[in-house]
This record gives C-alpha cells, structure tokens and sequence, in this order.
C-alpha cells in the first residue's frame, strides 16, 4: 500500500468506496482464513455477520458521502468459524490516490 501502511501485525483491508476488496495484508486474510488472492475482489460485507449486514452498509454509505465515522464495535464472520468481536476504524483515501475513494479499515480483534 503506497499511502498509509498500518502496522504490519494489525490485520488491515482497503476496499474501493462499493467495499469491494483490493488489497489486505496477511494478518487480514489469516484473521478471515482465506488466502489473499480468494478474498481480492470479494465484498466485505460478506465477511460482516447477516445482522449487521444493515448496520455496514450504512457506515460504507456514509463513508462514501465522504464522513468520517469514529471506530466502532462489531463482528466479523470468519468463514466457516464462529463471529469475532471487534472495534473496526475506517479511513478514506479520497482521489487523487484513486479515481474513486478508497477505504482503509483496521482491525482490532477483541480479546
């Protein structure tokens, strides 16, 4: 990631402003237990328990009308394995670094 590179441990994502995957770093794809190269192009919320599902889309929406939201607590679905608790924080990386928005989201995993 050329912009902003979060620590290497701290599982990290940058997803286009649809929050289609494009790029993650190893502690990502072994946090979601898929290999990099399945999760790439994938929607993250898809990785985001079917209750919350709501509650994502409206911080991507929001996201993408260019505010800024404070970290907050969730879930993720890893696959075939029971939800994490964790607190996601989101920042846009707004063009000229892209043609469209581009969202880097942390993850903490709660212990």
């Amino acid at each position: 990631m050329d912009v902003l590179v979060p620590e290497a441990s701290m599982p990290w994502l940058v997803t286009d402003a649809w929050g289609n995957i494009d790029e993650l770093n190893e502690a990502a794809a072994a946090l979601l237990n898929r290999p990099p190269a399945w999760l790439r192009k994938k929607p993250l919320v898809l990785c985001v328990p079917v209750q919350e599902r709501y509650g994502f889309r409206v911080r991507l929406h929001r996201l993408g009308q260019g505010e800024r939201l404070p970290a907050w607590d969730g879930h993720l679905q890893l696959w075939q394995c029971p939800p994490l608790s964790v607190v996601v924080a989101v920042d846009v990386l707004p063009p000229p670094h892209a043609l469209f928005s581009r969202l880097v989201w942390r993850v903490h995993v709660r212990p």
